[in-house]
């Protein structure tokens, strides 16, 4: 594709309901489940906003955040799973990962996974961190 024509097929693609992100060192748009029925009201919307608070934020290394509409996590497979905070609405965890993924930007290696990272500092350490 020409590069003097990129905007062009960008706005073309948003027209069809495509949203396109940036690659690399950024946090990758939001995984999902498919929503069974009864998550289907609470979890696409959230999905959605959530993707666009957080797709495409440069980072130490890609972040891929998964979402699922209930605690069944079929979003995707899992290397690293811990509940790291229970009795919170919609917008509460909006703001935790927003401060997840802002203390990750900041205090990440080069390079670092994020399962290194919470291995480096502890979750212990993360939890306090994004809950002042």
């Amino acid at each position: 594709m020409d590069e003097e024509r990129l905007e062009e097929v960008k706005k073309e693609l948003a027209e069809k309901g495509l949203e396109i992100y940036p690659s690399g060192f950024v946090t990758k748009s939001l995984i999902t489940c498919n929503f069974c029925r009864g998550a289907e009201d609470a979890g696409v919307e959230i999905a959605q906003k959530l993707n666009r608070m957080i797709a495409g934020i440069p980072m130490p290394s890609p972040l891929k955040i998964g979402y699922a509409g209930c605690a069944l996590g079929t979003s995707e497979p899992l290397a690293f799973a811990e509940l790291f905070v229970t009795g919170v609405d919609a917008e509460q965890m909006m703001n935790i990962v927003q401060r997840l993924v802002a203390y990750f930007q900041a205090n990440g290696k080069n390079k670092e996974k994020f399962i290194k990272f919470i291995g480096r500092i502890s979750i212990e350490e993360l939890r306090n961190a994004v809950s002042s």
